[in-house]
């Protein structure tokens, strides 16, 4: 399930980039300027210094310290010290800029309309405009340790040389690929409208994974945990995947905002910004049920005991429901203050399993409870660490 969190001043803008150093710490751009740090894992979000009006399109950090954000008409800015204070960059293009990419405090990448492609290996001081062999917008940008990368917009560009040329590998998509993922150097996914894409060769090849010639959904953000199991955000909602793309499901988060970027800090705690200043957080993978079984009959409600108990981190929770209902699954701590939700939505009959992470409590007693209109049980369970 996705819980929304709070953000300082009641921002009502639109979120654009989401980037999570750690479970805990993580920035958040949007519309005007804005950028919002958490520390605690979302429980608070404060905004930083506003050194600009411009849409901040894209964030990215590569040290709990040093950072960038870019933006609407070729707006650069680095932060050193976590976000607190943000240099404005020079630079040569007043593009608006999509996407940056980094791979040490040094060097990073900036992709943006209209094919630029920018360069730093000199942290942010000087930028080089690479030839992008296109003058298509590029909208993401992803550059492996070993120099091979691409760039995705209404083409997917590919550099084997850290961007200082490109050629195009993916000419005629029906329409703009938004976002690019790369869980491993081999593997990269590509999101976008109507049509997605998946790569298993570092970007020489692109096959469809999603769409058809008459039309498809509308994502504008992907982002994947491992090389099987993935998340796209956009207009058409949420969807994830845990084979690799071939099969995709609806993951439901209660709201009906647009929903721009998707970012996991760890397998399970993920984050989703979007339109009026919403932000998401999952702790569970974004999904109620990992082995959802709806072909044996259910007669009777059950809440098993959890497995592992006691836990460190995380424990799975099964639970059988006979009749379709709203159903809500919380954890709360010994005092009996809810900690997290795990289910929230209706759920057809059936058994259904969730996985509990808790990494980001504190040993001790909590307890699980089981709520429908007509039932309602709770259990106890140990997290030692």
């Amino acid at each position: 399930t996705w819980n929304s969190q709070s953000n300082e001043n009641k921002f009502v803008g639109s979120f654009k980039s989401v980037f999570f150093i750690s479970n805990l710490t993580g920035w958040i751009s949007g519309s005007n300027g804005t950028i919002f740090k958490t520390v605690n894992g979302g429980i608070n979000f404060i905004q930083q210094e506003k050194v600009t009006t411009k849409n901040l399109n894209s964030i990215r950090f590569i040290s709990d310290q040093t950072g960038f954000a870019v933006g609407d008409s070729g707006i650069i800015l680095k932060t050193i010290n976590g976000g607190s204070n943000w240099q404005l960059q020079t630079t040569t293009t007043n593009k608006n800029l999509q996407s940056v990419f980094m791979l040490s405090a040094d060097s990073a990448w900036i992709s943006g309309l209209e094919g630029t492609i920018l360069k730093t290996s000199t942290g942010g001081s000087s930028w080089i405009i690479c030839n992008s062999t296109t003058t298509d917008h590029l909208f993401s940008i992803y550059i492996s340790d070993n120099g091979i990368g691409s760039s995705s917009g209404r083409q997917i560009v590919r550099t084997t040389d850290f961007g200082n040329s490109w050629v195009v590998t993916l000419p005629t998509p029906p329409n703009y690929l938004l976002s690019l993922n790369f869980p491993s150097d081999s593997v990269g996914y590509a999101a976008g409208r109507f049509w997605s894409y998946k790569t298993v060769n570092q970007g020489s090849t692109w096959n469809r994974i999603l769409g058809s010639s008459t039309g498809g959904q509308d994502f504008s953000s992907v982002y994947f945990t491992s090389e099987n199991t993935g998340y796209m955000v956009g207009a058409s909602g949420e969807i994830k995947t845990t084979n690799g793309g071939n099969n995709w499901f609806s993951v439901e988060d209660g709201y009906n905002n647009v929903l721009n970027s998707v970012f996991f800090s760890s397998a399970l705690t993920g984050w989703a910004v979007g339109d009026d200043g919403l932000i998401l957080k999952t702790t569970s993978g974004g999904l109620v049920s990992l082995n959802e079984n709806h072909t044996i009959t259910v007669n009777e409600y059950i809440l098993n005991q959890n497995y592992p108990n006691p836990f460190n981190p995380t424990t799975k929770i099964n639970f059988s429901i006979p009749t379709t209902r709203y159903t809500i699954l919380k954890v709360y701590d010994v005092l009996g203050k809810e900690v997290q939700t795990l289910v929230n939505q209706k759920l057809a009959p059936g058994n259904y399993e969730v996985e509990f992470d808790g990494s980001d409590f504190s040993s001790g007693i909590y307890f699980y409870r089981l709520e429908t209109e007509d039932y309602s049980v709770a259990k106890r369970m140990l997290l030692t660490k």
